[in-house]
């Protein structure tokens, strides 16, 4: 029989998160992001044994979170259009 109480060996850490975010152009309802990319050999790969797969870029309308853009772990910049 299937015992549904398993237990993880060790607590999962939430991922990195990216600390240096620059604006690089600003026009009539877009906006373009650059980042700094995740060390490949980050302490959160090692630790997790998980890679990096992309980031995923959300905004705020307001009201909540939605997200705009997934983007590749190798893409470090993002242009988010039909802003208001």
């Amino acid at each position: 029989m299937f015992d549904p109480a398993v237990s993880p060996k060790k607590k999962a850490k939430s991922p990195p998160t990216i600390d240096h975010v620059f604006v690089r152009t600003i026009d009539d309802g877009v906006i373009s992001l650059q980042w700094n990319g995740l060390d490949t050999d980050d302490e959160f790969e090692t630790e997790q044994n998980v890679p990096l797969l992309g980031y995923i870029i959300e905004m705020n309308d307001g009201s909540d979170w939605i997200e705009v853009e997934r983007i590749d772990s190798d893409t470090c910049t993002c242009s988010i259009t039909h802003l208001r």
